[in-house]
């Protein structure tokens, strides 16, 4: 039955603040035959012999669990021989009792609080439960440890110890079964419906809970014991109650006859947060479930084997709930082995890929499971000399095996994977090609989007020779790779699309190089085109004023659009297009002054510039001083300083004005050398007004300029920053942009996102293998914005490594790049995170490093250690000024506490300098504000909490590490970016 803790008297304590609360309730005296024996898995070790306590008579209703705690060496007197079992027990006693009962060690870290001194007896407590969330603060950053614990708080504590936190806010909603509802506070009715379900809390004789009555320690201890004897199905069972939703799924879509496999089911609630209720697992079709799946407790895997070919059902039942869902695999047996991609013959040397595939009786593909690999053997027919063989590993039924060079001559093919027959092949290796293939189109042209069909024929001996067809220019095979027979009439063997306008070239040929290539050409028409029509509205326009531009529709062309380039070279987003009467218009708002191309763009019409924009500035708005090529300096460095009235974009307006630079204070870190004396300067446009050369050690220098000319134009500041080594310009807290974050934001919203964040440097996403550089438009408007605001900057790159020399010239694109107004970026990130071979690794950063030169910043993005603990650190730190690991702990849909994050963090630092070999190397923390299951918005049920946050930056500090970055703050919850500020505030 219920455990009933004795009701404390009517009298209310204070409140701890609506989420600051914590803890576990208390109900009717009960006998002592309900108080439960002690679990033999409690903590504590039983204290001899027994202590008496001449307050707590043999007959006192919780004297079994006020002795066994007190056995337990869990829970203390007040004094020698006196437990005081009606006193009241304060916050911080309740936690230390609590940490006790469960086990916490004292090391476990948690949040601070500004009235709990780290020298009290009861800090280490305090610390350890609000940092696996089971106590939380008063939400103005105190603990409140002298309060009276009520009994709400005590039963959220207990059920947030059981791990039950989001199935007490789950039962919130259930109806409420005592007569003081109205009292309870919204954040404990759910933690005490809970508890009451686990036997742990009932109504007094009134039926009454009294959810801010002080708890007595007798009640406590009572409650306490009671605590240690709930076990996993108890817990189970109250999660079941609220699991509305089973997420299946399996490790393969097919399994073979025999072997065994694994599902795995999670248990959501009608929010989506997983809770830990009790999976059952049932299986129909020709297959059983296997021993060993797991434990079938919030997330549980089962064991899978196939007794035979066909369809398996999987269903997973959150315990007695009608919520579950099933998973469908496939039983097969592989039969025999089947190569594609081999012809009969090739040119000697030559290397292709061969297709090895596990196919069924009837010639179908067999899923395979993933695991050994297939062999291509080679040897002479008749016997003798050397035998050559290939391999490749086999992964969902195939392998993909590099044929072996082989001299000339005629080979006997085995090709091999364990567990099926071999096949036998037979390949020569030829001179000289044997014969030609043939290719001919039904068209010489094909309208744009229109397809054009292929037909070839192989001019060699009669057997099967198999064929690939590729294309260049603006072609696209859209179906093709058949075999030929030799000798055979034409066949076909693909059609092409017209992608674009143009002449392209399709191309067939055989792997190997047995039968000489052939080709066609095929030319694409376009359906339309662009051309002048009228004139600018209005013309000219000044910076920032909206502009209408048209051209001259000809032909079927769709989906106009508009893309203007600005003055530097760079293409903006497309604008739609109105078309009417042949005419096509588009508004946009240039912000740049200069000359900008207008290009018409279109389905069917090859992209023309029609026309060009010759923007003005806009009236002055304020004085500009710049530092080229950046204010971030080391040591020794130099910079020229330039100057220039803008208008509201930046734009520098021409007119003349004089200036008066005002020299840095005394005792900042450098030397300022004016250009022509102190005196004002007579300038006209952009103009170097001196150089600042920075002194031998870190420190700040700020310059300012007045213009009598401009007299309502407040002064210009220019801070230049001025670190010991280049790893400075990563410390302390930084921000991560992503290229269409920066065009939502631009470069002003950018900027102010980081000052509002204390940061000192932004990652800027700048280049990607598979885009190319293409941030260049984006740092030509952030460097000059973020320099002024004295942060660095540094170009984000993204290589995938599998095209070394490409990738270097991305590399070196980006690295060098300058903009018109001579600014650079600070350094390069260089995010690796796919192909990790050590060589590879090594060649990219030391390319970088020779780059950037010796002094230049180099930072490594790598995985967390704990998620990728090969990865090839060692390769990196020759070359990296610093790491960045991508420290992304909420991988999973469910909450995180303190600790969990804190120790997470912690570990990745002292992983990542153990592994790279340099234990003082500066290492910048990347956390993320991102929640990965919303990726359209960033923000949802999975954001990491501001306790999370909270938890990352303290570990980050506490091990050391230079700085801390977060990945994409612009995602971030108002909750996030309120610990953000907090944390970050003292730069």
């Amino acid at each position: 039955g219920h455990v009933s803790l004795r009701p404390a008297a009517r009298a209310t304590a204070a409140a701890g603040g609506v989420a600051a609360v914590v803890a576990a309730g208390s109900p009717a005296a009960p006998t002592l035959s309900t108080i439960p024996a002690p679990s033999t898995t409690g903590a504590g070790t039983p204290a001899s012999p027994t202590p008496a306590f001449a307050d707590v008579p043999s007959g006192f209703w919780a004297a079994p669990a006020i002795e066994g705690l007190a056995r337990a060496g869990l829970m203390e007197g007040t004094a020698p021989g006196v437990f005081a079992p009606d006193a009241p027990m304060s916050r911080a006693e309740f936690a230390a009792v609590l940490a006790a009962v469960r086990g916490l060690p004292a090391a476990v870290p948690g949040p601070s609080f500004a009235d709990v001194p780290p020298g009290a007896w009861y800090a280490p407590a305090v610390e350890a439960v609000a940092g696996e969330g089971w106590m939380e603060g008063a939400g103005d950053g105190d603990f409140r440890p002298d309060a009276q614990v009520t009994r709400a708080e005590a039963a959220v504590a207990v059920v947030s110890a059981l791990g039950l936190g989001q199935v007490a806010a789950d039962s919130a909603a259930l109806p409420c079964p005592w007569t003081d509802c109205g009292s309870i506070p919204a954040w404990g009715r759910g933690s005490l419906a809970v508890a009451a379900g686990l036997g742990l809390v009932e109504g007094d004789g009134e039926g009454a809970v009294l959810p801010g009555a002080a708890l007595t320690r007798a009640e406590a201890a009572a409650l306490l014991w009671r605590l240690r004897s709930i076990g996993p199905a108890a817990v189970a069972a109250q999660a079941a109650a609220v699991a509305a939703e089973v997420d299946v799924a399996a490790a393969r879509t097919a399994t073979e006859v025999g072997s065994r496999d694994t599902v795995t089911a999670v248990v959501h609630d009608a929010q989506g947060w997983r809770v830990p209720a009790p999976i059952v697992w049932s299986v129909s079709g020709p297959a059983r479930l296997a021993p060993g799946g797991g434990d079938g407790y919030g997330a549980a895997m089962a064991a899978i084997v196939a007794t035979g070919p066909g369809t398996i059902t999987v269903t997973a039942t959150a315990g007695s709930r009608p919520a579950g869902a099933a998973v469908r695999l496939q039983g097969y047996r592989a039969a025999r082995l089947a190569v594609s991609g081999m012809p009969p013959a090739g040119l000697r040397g030559a290397r292709f890929p061969v297709r090895v595939e596990a196919v069924q009786a009837s010639g179908a593909p067999d899923p395979a499971p993933a695991g050994g690999d297939a062999v291509i053997r080679a040897q002479p027919a008749g016997g003798g000399g050397p035998v050559r063989t290939a391999s490749a590993a086999f992964a969902d039924g195939a392998a993909v095996v590099p044929f072996p060079a082989l001299p000339q001559g005629t080979y006997a093919i085995t090709v091999i994977w364990p567990g099926l027959p071999a096949l036998r092949l037979e390949y020569t290796a030829v001179g000289r090609p044997v014969g030609a293939l043939r290719l001919a189109a039904s068209g010489d042209a094909v309208a744009w989007g229109g397809a054009v069909g292929l037909e070839a024929s192989a001019s060699a001996s009669r057997t099967d020779w198999p064929v690939e067809v590729t294309s260049a220019g603006p072609l696209r095979v859209r179906s093709g790779g058949a075999d030929l027979r030799g000798g055979a009439p034409w066949a076909a063997v693909a059609s092409v699309l017209g992608t674009a306008p143009g002449a392209g070239t399709v191309r067939i040929a055989v792997p190997g190089g047995a039968l000489r290539p052939a080709s066609v050409r095929v030319t694409v028409r376009a359906a339309g085109s662009f051309g002048p029509a009228g004139g600018v509205a209005p013309n000219p326009p000044a910076a920032g004023q909206p502009v209408t531009v048209s051209a001259s529709v000809r032909g079927a062309v769709r989906d106009v659009a508009l893309e203007p380039v600005d003055p530097a070279g760079h293409p903006l987003p497309s604008v739609p297009a109105t078309v009417a009467g042949g005419l096509a218009s588009a508004r946009f708002t240039p912000d740049q002054s200069g000359v900008w191309r207008l290009v018409w763009t279109g389905a069917g019409a090859v992209p023309t510039a029609v026309g060009s924009l010759d923007v003005r500035p806009g009236p002055p708005a304020a004085l500009v001083l710049d530092a080229t090529p950046s204010t971030i300096l080391l040591p020794g460095e130099a910079v020229r300083v330039r100057a220039w009235v803008a208008d509201a974009h930046g734009n520098p307006v021409a007119a003349p004005f004089e200036l008066n630079v005002h020299a840095p204070t005394a005792g900042t870190a450098g030397t300022w050398t004016p250009s022509a004396g102190q005196g004002a300067l007579s300038l006209r446009g952009p103009a170097t007004v001196g150089t600042f050369r920075a002194g031998p050690g870190a420190g700040t220098s700020v310059l300012t300029a007045t213009s009598p000319d401009h007299p309502g134009l407040p002064a210009a500041r220019l801070v230049l920053r001025t670190e010991s080594a280049a790893a400075g310009a990563v410390a302390g807290p930084g921000i991560w942009v992503t290229f269409p974050d920066w065009k939502a934001e631009g470069s002003a919203g950018v900027v102010a996102e980081a000052l509002r964040d204390h940061a000192t440097h932004i990652y800027f996403e700048v280049a990607t293998s598979s885009d190319g550089f293409y941030g260049g438009r984006g740092l030509d408007a952030l460097l000059p914005a973020a320099h002024a605001a004295g942060l660095a900057v540094l170009s984000w790159i993204y290589p995938a490594l599998s095209d070394p020399a490409a990738d270097l010239s991305i590399l070196r694109a980006a690295a060098t790049y300058e903009t018109p107004g001579g600014d650079r970026a600070d350094g390069v990130a260089l995010d690796i995170e796919d192909q990790l071979q050590p060589a590879a690794v090594a060649h990219y950063a030391a390319a970088a490093r020779a780059l950037l030169g010796p002094r230049g910043l180099v930072v490594g993005v790598t995985w967390a250690p704990q998620q990728k603990p090969d990865y090839p650190y060692a390769s990196l730190a020759p070359y990296v000024s610093a790491f960045a690991p991508m420290d992304y702990w909420h991988t999973l849909q469910t909450s995180y506490a303190y600790a969990q994050v804190y120790a997470w963090v912690r570990a990745s630092v002292a992983e990542v300098r153990s592994a790279a070999g340099r234990p003082d190397v500066p290492v910048d923390v990347i956390a993320e504000t991102f929640d990965w299951y919303s990726p359209v918005t960033g923000q949802g049920l999975w954001s990491p909490s501001a306790l999370e946050i909270q938890a990352a930056a303290r570990a980050a500090s506490d091990a050391g590490a230079a700085g801390i970055s977060f990945y994409r703050p612009s995602t971030a919850t108002p909750a996030e970016l309120a610990v953000i500020r907090s944390a970050t505030g003292g730069g």
